[in-house]
């Protein structure tokens, strides 16, 4: 089982070093936007990791008897409440589970500048988080 969660946490890390060149090579919103497909590449790293951070939680969640949260957020507070992770840590997954959850549900009302403020402010609470879970799940 822990093979299978390695190779998730692999694929994340992947996303996530995706993540950080297109950071990296589109440091202004005019940049982010010159690549018609830059954006849906974002949205679809996002996803994954955000997914990732998710499955990680609830992993977590689970092995340590912790409840059955009915949501992604309310397991993101079940973690800051068992000091699993920070509550600045906490703030941060939540924020993407909300943009995760607009890439999926409502993709039509996606803001680019949004997305790519977030990539340029944000992407470390990603990393920290897929380090954090894994490692405290047992699996790093």
């Amino acid at each position: 089982m822990d093979a299978e969660w390695r190779a998730r946490i692999a694929r994340a890390d992947a996303s996530l070093q995706r993540l950080e060149e297109i950071r990296a090579s589109c440091r202004t919103l005019a940049e982010y936007v010159r690549d018609r497909d830059t954006a849906p590449l974002t949205e679809r790293h996002v996803q994954i990791v955000v997914e990732a951070v998710l499955d990680l939680a609830n992993l977590l969640i689970e092995r340590n008897a912790w409840g059955a949260p009915d949501s992604g957020r309310k397991a993101v507070e079940l973690l800051v409440q068992r000091k699993a992770i920070s509550p600045r840590l906490g703030k941060s997954v939540i924020t993407w589970i909300h943009t995760r959850n607009l890439i999926v549900h409502e993709y039509a009302r996606i803001d680019d500048a949004r997305l790519h403020r977030a990539l340029r402010l944000h992407l470390k609470a990603l990393r920290s988080a897929v380090a954090i879970l894994s490692k405290r799940a047992g699996i790093a």
